[in-house]
């Protein structure tokens, strides 16, 4: 949280938005989110919490194996239960990468995996990220 925070200092500054923590917590779930795919096969495991391997009962070897997905599902729930629903203060850029996150966090928590969506969805999204809320 806290380069999370110093970077929304520097957003707001330089894009006139308002510093708030839940902008900064927007930004840690996207590089959380952002770190998931590649990060299953390192040393941290891309940072999934061991409480939900230990639920699981898997391993970090289980889970490079494809053997996870239920608690992909669960780490993409409890980073969706603290992704804020609204980012009012902040500046579009970070609302609508937080709009692009919750969409990316929902394919995964569906089983969908970790492609991309289609263009013609991405385009929606971008256009309703982009309207004032």
């Amino acid at each position: 949280m806290p380069a999370a925070r110093s970077i929304i200092a520097v957003e707001s500054a330089l894009f006139a938005g308002t510093q708030e923590d839940d902008s900064a917590r927007a930004l840690v779930i996207h590089w959380l989110l952002q770190r998931l795919p590649q990060g299953l096969a390192t040393e941290d495991q891309a940072r999934i919490p061991m409480h939900l391997f230990a639920r699981h009962g898997l391993s970090a070897a289980q889970l490079v194996a494809g053997q996870g997905e239920a608690l992909l599902r669960d780490w993409t729930a409890e980073l969706q239960a603290q992704l804020p629903v609204v980012l009012a203060g902040a500046c579009a850029f970070r609302r609508s990468r937080a709009r692009f996150d919750r969409a990316r966090l929902q394919r995964l928590a569906a089983g969908r995996g970790f492609g991309e969506p289609s263009p013609l969805a991405t385009l929606w999204r971008a256009w309703r990220a982009a309207r004032p809320s």
